[in-house]
């Protein structure tokens, strides 16, 4: 019996032993999960802020995208005044040879003048059109009123003459 006693005794030894095993496993799986917990919530965060630097790239790409849209759209626009100029050129030249040519004595061109003079006016209307058209899609930066220089939006001297701008 007495060696059942000692088994006994070594089980409980190995028994304590094993609990304060577990027990240190258990305080090292507490510290690891406060751990892990910690790191999540830094991934999180990290994740929170990457996402909304992604956003504010996309927002940028968008902003980037829209501007050389408008840029194509003007240069668009530019090329179409360019074809009404010389077409309205075209017009004042022939009004003038018609001019001249009544001047001379021809009779019977008074129709095709008043003909050119209504569709070079139309011109000169649909020019204004597309120009304002021009300036809404690409402002003119502001000027100073002293020497006409640009200046930087918010400005509050004039960087060329140092004049005071009104706000």
């Amino acid at each position: 019996m007495d060696i059942f006693h000692k088994i006994g005794d070594k089980a409980r030894v190995v028994g304590e032993k094993a609990g304060e095993t577990a027990k240190g496993v258990g305080e090292t799986a507490k510290v690891v999960g406060k751990k892990a917990r910690d790191v999540g919530g830094k991934a999180g965060e990290t994740a929170k802020v990457v996402g909304e630097r992604a956003r504010d790239v996309g927002d940028l790409a968008k902003g980037i995208a829209r501007k050389s849209s408008e840029l194509v759209e003007v240069a668009k626009l530019k090329y179409d005044i360019s074809k009404l100029e010389k077409e309205m050129e075209n017009n004042l030249t022939a009004l003038g040879q018609l001019q001249y040519r009544q001047f001379r004595g021809e009779d019977g061109l008074a129709p095709e003048i008043e003909r050119l003079l209504i569709a070079t006016t139309g011109l000169d209307d649909h020019i204004l059109s597309v120009q304002n058209e021009v300036e809404r899609l690409q402002p003119k930066p502001p000027t100073c009123v002293e020497c006409q220089a640009e200046v930087p939006s918010g400005a509050n001297f004039c960087p060329d003459c140092g004049h005071k701008l009104g706000q």
